[in-house]
């Protein structure tokens, strides 16, 4: 099964990059955090090439090789 982050990286051309920025809180309405997706995304993509956090909110960038 393809996941929504495998197809992600699929679309992306050579040397593209994926910017991902999301909030760290909690919500009883939303099945994952903001950590737990950038950690699935690093599954696919491996570490990021920048990264800002602050309290509320983390920011990644990752490149396909």
């Amino acid at each position: 099964m393809t996941t929504i982050v495998e197809r992600g990286r699929d679309c992306l051309r050579r040397e593209g990059h994926l910017i991902g920025v999301h909030w760290l809180g909690h919500s009883d309405d939303h099945l994952l955090n903001g950590s737990d997706v950038h950690e699935i995304i690093a599954g696919t993509f491996g570490p990021s090439i920048v990264r800002h956090a602050e309290s509320e909110f983390v920011l990644d960038v990752w490149e396909l090789p």
